[in-house]
């Protein structure tokens, strides 16, 4: 079993971590404290994008490369986020365009991530563009055993945008869905409030209106921003099948929560891995019809890097969160139940956020795994080693390729459901002797419980599943 942290190594150099003659060493140092901690796998990169590219066309991977092989020379794997939820600002300087605009015509503007509209042609091309080089650069490195395309698609409210892009492939999902305008209209029922329409471009999008609009329009509308949320995600996973066959791809879902079709997504997916929040969901019942969604996503075809049929949890919130006003206090016990309860349901991977704190900026507030300046006792961290042996956290690992057809063209398929140095080589005996830590007693107490009972719980239970048809690939030109 895999049992990890989401790692972001470009927010610990220094000032915030290592020193100004290695102001990478607390990488070295983080990692040292991972292997002490019990474990083999951590996810990185998935904002990286403004460093990974500081310049239009001009592209850094190195830094990414020694932070993998610092985490290889200790034995731990990486998945890889493609960092396109995160567009840099000299992106959006550039094309002010790809901003999104929301449904009252304002433009949400850059800073954050997802300050993109999905259906720029531009942002399309920029996006494939990093992708692809950085599956060039890291595709080939031996720690890499898994993808993790863009982060929390939909987030924050963005699974829709009302841009001229948006109101153009719109219009052209329309046109493929019902094929003529009079029978677009009758379907719609838009003879009511006279609203019929005699030409595809005539069709409105849903925007801020007096009154409410038409609940066939409204769904439509939110089956077509699915559809190009999926079709995003397929293209970044046509590219990276392509360039590096070998290892499978996936994103992190959160259900009930974002509105896209969830199961339409999966099928694009070599395998499912979802987000657990133990400050919001403060029981467990509260949290099982989630889980329970997210398993029965993908039943077939699926290609794990363990080469299990379960699922992922790529995000385990360990505390509260910045973007909850009121957090729940996370209990003695609770980060505990939850695990069991995502393991027994067929959980086959648990990687908690954050590995570390950040020093600064939104995620300052977020409660982390670990921390920079925690001191936790060796004995403790023997503790927890001893306890991820007992998880027997490592398996072979299957490599079979898959591959999935082209998007084709425009079909009438009717929808259905809602809507700048290296850094030295490290000797890891010797530093696991130091007493720097970056581990918090949240994280200890979390493994020093796991035990060989969890290899006993029922790692999936079969659940029906639906096939959900895509009927709308946007053709986007290529780069």
């Amino acid at each position: 079993m895999y049992f990890g942290v989401d790692y972001h190594p470009e927010q610990w150099v220094f000032p915030y971590g290592g020193t100004a003659e290695n102001p990478e060493a607390a990488w070295e140092r983080d990692v040292v404290l991972m292997v002490k901690a019990g474990i083999n796998v951590v996810r990185i990169g998935e904002f990286s994008w403004g460093l990974c590219e500081p310049e239009d066309g001009k592209f850094d991977f190195n830094w990414l490369h020694r932070v993998m092989d610092i985490l290889g020379k200790a034995g731990i794997e990486i998945v890889l986020g493609t960092p396109t939820a995160a567009p840099p600002i000299w992106l959006t300087k550039k094309h002010p365009e790809i901003l999104p605009l929301d449904e009252q015509g304002r433009v949400k503007h850059e800073g954050t991530r997802r300050a993109v509209c999905l259906n720029s042609d531009e942002f399309w091309n920029y996006s494939k563009r990093i992708v692809e080089h950085m599956a060039k650069a890291l595709g080939k490195h031996p720690q890499l055993i898994a993808w993790q395309i863009d982060n929390s698609l939909g987030g924050n409210f963005t699974e829709a945008s009302f841009n001229d892009d948006t109101r153009l492939d719109w219009h052209g999902w329309l046109e493929a869905k019902y094929e003529n305008v009079p029978r677009m209209n009758k379907r719609m029922g838009l003879r009511h409030w006279g609203q019929t329409v005699t030409h595809w471009n005539q069709m409105p999008m849903p925007m801020h209106a007096p009154a409410a609009h038409n609940p066939a329009l409204v769904l439509d509308w939110c089956r077509f921003c699915s559809d190009t949320i999926v079709q995003f995600v397929k293209m970044q996973a046509d590219v990276l099948h392509e360039l590096t066959p070998n290892c499978p791809v996936t994103t992190n879902l959160r259900p009930l929560i974002h509105r896209f079709d969830h199961f339409d997504l999966a099928e694009v997916l070599d395998f499912v891995s979802i987000e657990s929040t133990a400050s919001i969901k403060a029981k467990s019942s509260e949290l099982s019809c989630e889980i329970d969604m997210l398993r029965s996503l993908k039943k077939t075809g699926i290609r794990t890097p363990d080469g299990d049929s379960g699922f992922w949890v790529m995000e385990q919130k360990a505390g509260n969160v910045n973007w909850q006003d009121v957090n729940s206090l996370v209990r003695p016990g609770v980060l505990r139940m939850f695990t069991y309860q995502l393991v027994s349901r067929g959980a086959t991977a648990i990687l908690f956020f954050a590995g570390v704190s950040p020093g600064s900026a939104r995620r300052n507030f977020t409660a982390p795994s670990c921390h920079i300046t925690s001191k936790v006792p060796a004995g403790s961290i023997r503790r927890s080693a001893r306890s991820a042996q007992n998880l027997n956290c490592s398996r072979p690992r299957s490599r079979t390729p898959r591959s999935f057809p082209k998007p084709a063209s425009f079909t009438a398929t009717t929808m259905t459901g809602y809507c700048s140095s290296p850094t030295s080589p490290t000797n890891f005996s010797a530093c696991a002797n130091t007493s720097s830590s970056s581990i918090t007693r949240c994280m200890i107490a979390t493994f020093r419980w796991i035990s060989p009972v969890l290899q006993k719980i029922c790692r999936n239970t079969k659940s029906s599943s639906r096939h959900r048809s895509t009927c709308w690939p946007p053709a986007k030109p290529t780069v």
